[in-house]
């Protein structure tokens, strides 16, 4: 059986709440509780991190997310569906991780 990877994509702009993936909550941020979270519900897998934000990428690489992926700002508008955005992140795994 092949590896499980879990996605979370997550953009540095909203629309309502600044920086929301960097807010903490009960001293973990948002981002920081997604990554535990995808590690909780599958033990073993691979947590993929997808965002336009260096900051986010770099707090989700101290949550020890195992793939981060920089997101072009095309995929990072309110708009774009999130099938684009896995989409972007499936052939950057396939590309650099022979997936």
């Amino acid at each position: 059986m092949g590896s499980v990877y879990i996605h979370i994509g997550a953009r540095g702009g909203s629309k309502q709440i600044k920086n929301k993936n960097l807010l903490k909550l009960n001293n973990k941020s948002l981002i920081g509780i997604a990554i535990n979270q995808a590690r909780l519900a599958k033990k073993n897998c691979k947590v993929v991190v997808s965002s336009d934000s260096m900051k986010i990428l770099k707090v989700a690489e101290n949550y020890r997310a195992d793939i981060l992926i920089k997101r072009p700002k095309n995929l990072s508008k309110s708009y774009i569906s999130k099938f684009l955005v896995w989409k972007h992140s499936a052939n950057f795994l396939k590309k650099n991780y022979s997936l």
